[in-house]
């Protein structure tokens, strides 16, 4: 995983790197919920990756993305649902 692996590597590179911190909170059965969080507004970042992977992998999802409290950029919900069905979790 990125929190795993990726960053492990980079803090081995750069010990005193600030790096952002993926959540997976338990998901209604068909979607995936991540949280981002960040000291830096890099949220778009990590939309576009999302976003890359699921056409990499030739995958059919809408990715819904949600700003959370704090400065923008910093902080955001990403709720990925099979393409042409609708979220089932009760935020939206």
């Amino acid at each position: 995983s990125v929190e795993t692996v990726i960053h492990v590597e980079v803090q081995k590179l750069n010990p005193e790197a600030e790096l952002p911190r993926f959540e997976f909170p338990d998901s209604v059965p068909g979607e995936l919920e991540v949280i981002y969080r960040s000291n830096r507004p890099f949220a778009d970042l990590a939309e576009g990756m999302i976003r890359a992977c699921i056409a990499h992998f030739q995958e059919s999802y809408t990715v819904q993305r949600e700003e959370l409290p704090g400065p923008v950029g910093t902080q955001a919900r990403f709720v990925l649902v099979p393409e042409g069905e609708e979220s089932r979790n009760g935020r939206d």
